[in-house]
């Protein structure tokens, strides 16, 4: 990135090209191209060059996200120095949990083109509500900031700002990677006149998923007597981080999910300063897990989900087939702005 100091240099290049050439300034054929100092609009609600700001900024790119082929918002955010992200199952999770500094998503305001997406009673964020192909670039400013956004922005501000439709754009895509997991869709822009401009994007994420927890038995749940009448052997006896001893007879499955996202944006421009945006953006997300797995067996070495443990100290412990299941996750976000 040149600097002022560079330009500077450049100036005192060309007066003494000029005094050795007798008073003919030459120059090269080339075109010299420069590279402005990032600007950013979060930390100041100002744009300000990056270097001048008084506060710890970091910006990721419409570009960055192209290069490292990020499925999620959060996935986007691990780089950033400082900002945890607790959703470790990727786009099929349905954890919230970002930390900026140490403090959790509801002391950190989250916005997408300025406007607030914590929810108003949990505080938390429906990332999944955003496509990752619309963004145009992300600003994260670590730090108190609430003088200017208020009490949510303790921990900081991430600010989420999308893709211009003044342009004529087109794009469709599809990735594919590891666990039958996709992304696909299309997004376009389209400069109607000199006044009106309008977006559209549509996008699908889906995936098998991957076994990521296993079904448990408390050792201290267990009883004198037993009320299945199948004797299984096939459990894992391990201690919890908790200290407690359990039994793990098998996995609910793999969590999987399916993720559809929709965003509309209609642009009316006043002047060159002035502009009145409507967007609405819909998503449809449901996590779920399928093929259970069960390590427990029967006398003939046949799997089975419903049977007693007898533990060594003459204790027994019951498991049935509602031990194999976990949640279903259905979550629907409307967003008018």
């Amino acid at each position: 990135m040149k600097k002022l100091a560079s330009k500077g240099l450049l100036m005192s290049a060309l007066i003494c090209g000029n005094v050795l050439w007798g008073g003919t300034t030459v120059l090269a054929d080339e075109v010299q191209e420069y590279e402005l100092d990032e600007m950013v609009v979060t930390a100041t609600r100002t744009a300000q060059e990056n270097i001048k700001v008084p506060a710890q900024v970091n910006v990721i790119t419409a570009e960055d996200i192209k290069k490292r082929n990020v499925l999620t918002i959060t996935d986007a955010l691990k780089s950033i120095p400082g900002l945890y992200d607790a959703r470790v199952g990727g786009m099929s999770d349905t954890a919230n949990g970002i930390q900026l500094r140490g403090f959790g998503e509801e002391s950190v305001l989250v916005l997408y083109d300025g406007m607030p997406m914590n929810d108003g009673y949990t505080a938390k964020v429906a990332w999944s509500a955003i496509s990752i192909d619309n963004v145009e670039r992300i600003e994260v400013v670590q730090g108190a900031a609430s003088s200017l956004y208020g009490g949510r922005a303790v921990g900081g501000v991430i600010n989420i700002i999308s893709k211009d439709s003044d342009k004529d754009t087109a794009h469709v895509y599809a990735n594919y990677g590891s666990d039958n997991t996709w992304k696909r869709g299309v997004n376009f822009t389209k400069k109607l006149d000199d006044k009106w401009s309008l977006g559209f994007g549509y996008e699908n994420r889906r995936t098998d998923g991957y076994d990521r927890k296993p079904v448990f038995l408390y050792d201290s749940k267990a009883e004198t007597t037993h009320a299945n009448t199948e004797l299984a052997t096939g459990a894992n006896s391990t201690i919890r981080n908790d200290g407690r001893p359990v039994q793990i007879i098998g996995t609910p499955g793999k969590q999987a999910s399916k993720d559809d996202n929709f965003n509309f944006k209609l642009k009316h421009k006043f002047n060159d300063k002035q502009s009145l945006t409507y967007k609405y953006s819909r998503d449809k997300f449901k996590s779920f897990s399928n093929d259970a797995k069960t390590y427990m067996r029967d006398s003939s070495g046949n799997p089975i989900y419903k049977g007693y443990i007898q533990l060594p100290n003459g204790k027994y412990l019951d498991f049935n087939e509602s031990d194999f299941t976990d949640s279903i996750n259905y979550k629907k976000v409307d967003i008018h702005a």
